[in-house]
């Protein structure tokens, strides 16, 4: 439904001209209209040029049924259409306005040729593609009400100054003024408040025309409206004209400089002198800000004792990043329901986690991988925005995360402890920080050649491998336990299933106190057999039962198949 109160002047005037068959006066309305609906429904008919007639020419009683037919089918609310192709109050408005704006001159209309344009304006494209002059055409600020009021310069100016804080958005079904506020940590944020309290904070100032500073910008057409609501777009040129673009930019301006100590830290410190994991890592900061619209499938885990410098790390990410940054401590806010705290970032710190879990585990996977988060804020109605967040957590717990067999969703860094507790070493890093080291930095990410470099596949490290194990089913655990002993299943060739149930179940009494039923022993370990290649042989009742041939397969290569390691990581001995 088309909601008239809250069109703009422009946008009403167009109708208004389209219907009467008034082209010139039409186009110039409709470089100044605001609202998605009509521009498409407009544009898709009106004609190019003088010489074009137009598929709905003449001003006949049947042309004008047509015209009125065709709005309501392209707008979609007959009812709106009826009030709007009748309001030639606001057409008179609008004429007056655009004839004082222009001197008294024509109405602006394209001078083009059919063979230079031959389709209709498209809604995505600048009013200059539309009015072409030497310079893109610059909506002028309305000089009435919405309900044809005349205004002051004065008044206009001090409209005009609200929008420099304050959007008028449609999101989740309901009217909002987005305000841009100040914040502690990230410079900046938005808040969303109702029409009604917006008009409240401006009670204390002088009224323009009997209405509140507030209520009078509410009603003035050229305020700030995005009526298809908000967006998230680290690439503002992809952001549509009637959209709120939440991307604020970034919190830094890129500038060359030494970039020496960050790369020692990065390097030294937090990838522990591994060469493949740091040029990943490096990489991987490179791909967020040269295209921080790609989401990459894989987050950082670091975890290792206090004061290796896991926070310093990404304390100049924080300064690039500025308000598309943030750091929280634990996992409550990610596993919590309102997620609006991660919801316009590009990359999230999480200090102090623990993510083994299953049910933080399964929410972080999605935050990790999937293109779109769900936006919740109490009292609007759940909608999506692209989800661009990457993560970096960190810990000094042994175990960080509940990682599958073939878990390829996180870098796990051990990072080294070599500067842990050094004063100086942290006072210097810290300095580099605060003189242009971000600046720097950010300089050195944007060129860095990233064309041959995949986000989405992470190298397999050791630290990975401790959070498999640790995450072991227990008949898991058992095998592999059995396997890395000196002498598997006491050295023997044939492994009976009798005897290798009876086995895991004195093992799971003894390490994790729970007595496992002999048939669900035998199911758990012989599916778990079948995975790591061994064949079942024999028969119950014959001899001594059903068994393995070890000679026939090598159960360790199958056990680190299982787990996608190369067996000499999962085995080194």
């Amino acid at each position: 439904m088309l909601d008239i109160n809250e069109l703009a002047l422009a946008d009403r005037a167009a109708v208004y001209f389209f219907h009467h068959y008034d082209p010139e006066l039409c186009y110039s309305a409709l470089t100044y209209c605001e609202n998605s609906h009509v521009i498409e429904a407009i544009s898709q008919t009106l004609p190019v040029d003088e010489a074009d007639c137009g598929t709905w020419s003449g001003k006949d009683n049947n042309a004008l049924e047509k015209r009125a037919d065709f709005l309501v089918k392209a707008i979609g609310d007959r009812q709106a259409v009826e009030k709007l192709i009748v309001d030639s109050d606001s057409a008179a408005a609008f004429k007056a306005e655009l004839q004082r704006e222009n001197g008294n001159k024509q109405p602006i209309y394209p001078k083009t040729t059919k063979n230079a344009a031959n389709q209709s304006p498209n809604i995505e494209t600048d009013i200059g593609t539309i009015c072409p002059t030497s310079e893109p055409i610059k909506p002028a600020l309305s000089s009435f009400l919405g309900d044809g009021t005349p205004l002051k310069s004065e008044q206009v100016e001090a409209l005009q100054r609200l929008n420099e804080d304050y959007t008028h958005v449609t999101i989740g079904g309901k009217h909002k003024v987005v305000m841009k506020k100040p914040c502690q940590t990230n410079g900046v944020t938005h808040s969303f408040e109702d029409l009604g309290q917006f008009r409240n904070y401006f009670l204390h100032r002088e009224r323009i025309e009997g209405h509140s500073l507030g209520a009078a910008w509410l009603k003035w057409p050229s305020k700030h409206y995005k009526p298809d609501g908000v967006g998230f777009y680290p690439v503002p040129q992809k952001c549509p004209n009637t959209v709120f673009n939440l991307f604020m930019g970034f919190g830094v301006t890129a500038k060359g400089g030494d970039v020496s100590p960050y790369l020692y830290h990065l390097e030294r410190v937090i990838c522990a002198g591994d060469q493949v994991s740091y040029a990943y890592l490096l990489g991987w900061l490179a791909h967020l800000v040269q295209k921080p619209d790609e989401k990459p499938s894989v987050a950082i885990v670091m975890k290792s004792v206090e004061g290796t410098g896991k926070g310093t790390m990404v304390e100049p990410l924080a300064r690039i990043l500025g308000p598309h940054f943030t750091h929280i401590n634990g996992h409550g806010q990610i596993a919590g329901r309102f997620n609006s705290a991660i919801a316009n970032k590009l990359l999230i710190f999480a200090d102090e986690v623990d993510l083994t879990d299953y049910k933080v585990a399964d929410k972080l996977k999605g935050l990790i991988s999937e293109p779109t988060i769900s936006l919740e804020r109490k009292g609007i109605e759940p909608e999506p925005l692209p989800n661009y967040g990457r993560f970096i957590f960190a810990s000094n717990r042994d175990q960080v995360i509940k990682a599958g067999l073939r878990e390829r969703r996180y870098l796990v860094l051990e990072p080294d402890s070599l500067h842990a507790q050094d004063m100086a070493y942290f006072q210097r890093l810290r300095a580099w920080i605060a003189n242009g080291g971000a600046e720097a930095l950010l300089h050195y990410l944007s060129q860095l050649d990233i064309s041959t470099f995949s986000p989405y596949k992470a190298p397999t490290t050791r630290a990975l491998l401790d959070e498999k194990l640790a995450s072991l089913k227990p008949s898991e655990m058992y095998l592999f336990t059995e396997l890395s002993s000196e002498k598997p299943f006491n050295g023997a060739n044939r492994l009976y299933v009798r005897d290798l149930v009876d086995s895991f179940r004195r093992w799971s009494e003894e390490q994790t106190g729970e007595v496992i039923k002999p048939s669900s022993a035998q199911t758990q370990m012989g599916r778990l057999m079948a995975r790591a290649g061994a064949q079942v042989q024999g028969r119950s009742d014959r001899g001594s039962g059903k068994f393995y041939d070890l000679c026939d397969v090598d159960i360790k290569a199958g056990f680190a198949q299982i787990m996608g390691q190369n067996v000499r990581d999962v085995f080194p001995d």
